[in-house]
């Protein structure tokens, strides 16, 4: 993949997964499947009734969690694939954005912990997208600082 390639796939990723840079204690996600994004539901009166009639619910998003963040370690994964001492100089830049980025989500993310507090497994996937995501700013600026090849797994 490109340079240009991956900030075309850097901005796609940021429009799926923004709503982690804005969300709140009782946000509720809910998914524009026609556009494949997530947005959030603020806590209303007609909350409950509106995920009710979308048939969105605890386990939805469990799994919307799992898909977007699943596809957005690809995308990292992607990332750290091409660098080598030839390239880190161009891909550097992209990088910063994206730990960037990172930083400015995990606190959404962490947010819905509050949200479902005793929902163990959405706290675990929480818990898991999290370290997966410190993992890649760790071994991201090691390739970047040594330029090298390693494998990394996916945790989650």
């Amino acid at each position: 993949m490109s340079k240009i390639e991956l900030d075309k796939a850097f901005d796609v990723q940021k429009k799926k997964l923004n709503i982690f840079l804005s969300i709140k204690v009782g946000d509720k996600i809910m998914e524009d499947s026609s556009k494949g994004v997530l947005y959030i539901e603020p806590p209303s009166y007609f909350q409950s009734i509106k995920r009710w009639w979308y048939g969105e619910n605890k386990v939805s998003t469990f799994k919307y969690l799992d898909r977007y963040f699943v596809e957005f370690v690809r995308f990292l994964d992607s990332i750290l694939a091409i660098i080598n001492d030839r390239n880190k100089s161009t891909i550097s830049p992209l990088g910063y954005s994206v730990c960037k980025y990172i930083n400015d989500m995990i606190p959404g993310i962490h947010m819905l912990k509050s949200t479902y507090p005793n929902y163990v497994e959405l706290h675990d996937k929480i818990a898991s997208i999290i370290i997966t995501l410190i993992d890649f700013k760790t071994e991201y600026r090691e390739k970047i600082k040594r330029g090298g090849d390693r494998e990394r797994a996916l945790s989650f």
